[in-house]
């Protein structure tokens, strides 16, 4: 573990939002990505999927390049509207990244 955060974002922080997935590319070592995903407000409450890089002990938030930018919460419905996020991120055996997403609690 290290002594200070390696970055330090702005996140929604109601009920599951938040930063809810993180993942190393299969390349880290040689590339220093680093995958998150991240519930944001600006300018509507919304998943983000960013790549940042990694260099020594710490990201620059400047590295950062969006993947993702999700739907609006608010137009999704749901009887939690901050429930069911999901967020989990993972590299299939393709080398693909694969993200999933909650729905919210909206049912249908």
């Amino acid at each position: 573990l290290l002594p200070d955060p390696i970055l330090t974002l702005p996140v929604e922080v109601n009920w599951e939002r938040g930063l809810i997935g993180v993942t190393i590319d299969p390349n880290f070592i040689e590339n220093g990505y680093v995958y998150l995903c991240r519930v944001v407000s600006d300018p509507f409450t919304h998943h983000r999927i960013s790549r940042f890089t990694m260099v020594g002990l710490h990201i620059d938030p400047a590295t950062e390049v969006v993947l993702l930018e999700g739907d609006d919460q608010s137009t999704m419905g749901g009887n939690v509207p901050a429930g069911h996020q999901g967020g989990a991120l993972h590299f299939g055996g393709d080398g693909k990244l694969y993200i999933a997403l909650g729905e919210q609690t909206a049912g249908a």
